[in-house]
């Protein structure tokens, strides 16, 4: 097995970036893997719906990027506190939707803590009833990656803050989040320290040869970055067509935004049943449009005439 050396980027888009790039253009045949901590960030799965799963307003103003991963599963929340963990492997039909290589190893790490983890119908790895690490898996057929995450140190009030949708209804069909109760490794055991229990993760792979990536390879993951991870195609216009209903005022005023392809198509007003205010648009949706909480009447008004 091979540790990659993601030349310790916390760069959340490039790290997805790095996953998908081995995942399609590795030939090598060693098991990869690859251990690394993001800056702040909301990370979707695959087919989520930006809107549903993650507080666009709270992120812009904590700083907080919000990606999106080529898994499937649930939105998760990243910071320096929560280590994030990923294999890439040949594909075998017989490892799909298995998890035991991947989870075993940090098992085995967390044991030497005295920490009793234990892997879950849900493919999670759970302490006492508390979620610790959650898992998702991709395959082009030639390759698959499996990864998760595991809540170390992590700040989970804002954890919990960037994963509360700020919006009063979506209907979308889109897959939603399972929500569960989260726990840090360092509150079930005390002296952790963040470093040292990645090194013992490492150990447990048994990954003491690096990889490293040549100077292009790295500019290639650089450009599916800047391409892909950060584009708005892949981040808003990737969510499902979805409609948003939000609360104007305590009189009952009900903004209505309808969305397609990350563009509002049309939005109305609404005074109980009554429509005050109806109009189509095509409106690009990024994160600083988003700011409903505030002005958002005059905002679009100020957009649509």
């Amino acid at each position: 097995m091979l540790l990659v050396d993601n030349r310790s980027s916390t760069d959340p888009y490039f790290n997805l970036a790095l996953e998908e790039y081995l995942v399609r253009n590795t030939d090598i045949e060693e098991t990869l893997l690859l251990l690394y901590f993001n800056a702040d960030c909301i990370v979707l799965g695959k087919n989520q719906n930006i809107w549903k799963e993650a507080n666009i307003l709270f992120a812009r103003q904590n700083f907080i990027d919000i990606a999106r991963r080529i898994t499937g599963g649930g939105t998760v929340y990243h910071d320096s506190g929560n280590l994030n963990f990923s294999l890439i492997t040949k594909f075998e039909q017989k490892d799909l939707n298995k998890f035991d290589t991947l989870l075993n190893p940090v098992v085995a790490a967390l044991s030497k803590y005295g920490i009793e983890a234990k892997i879950n119908d849900k493919n999670d790895l759970e302490v006492d009833g508390f979620k610790i690490t959650g898992t998702a898996q991709f395959t082009n057929r030639k390759k698959i990656i499996s990864h998760g995450t595991l809540l170390i140190d992590s700040d989970i009030p804002k954890l919990k803050s960037a994963l509360k949708p700020q919006f009063d209804e979506i209907s979308s069909r889109a897959i939603d989040s399972k929500r569960s109760t989260v726990k840090n490794v360092s509150e079930i055991e005390n002296g952790i320290v963040k470093e040292n229990l990645a090194s013992e993760i490492r150990a447990a792979y048994n990954a003491e040869v690096e990889y490293r990536m040549s100077e292009s390879e790295f500019q290639k993951v650089v450009n599916l970055r800047d391409q892909k991870y950060k584009s708005f195609e892949w981040l808003y216009a990737k969510s499902s067509d979805c409609t948003i209903l939000h609360k104007l005022s305590e009189e009952g005023h009900m903004l209505e935004l309808t969305i397609a392809d990350g563009h509002i198509t049309e939005y109305k007003i609404r005074s109980g049943e009554q429509v005050v205010e109806h109009k189509k648009c095509n409106l690009a949706v990024n994160s600083e449009f988003l700011d409903v909480k505030d002005g958002a009447l005059q905002q679009i008004r100020s957009m649509l005439y």
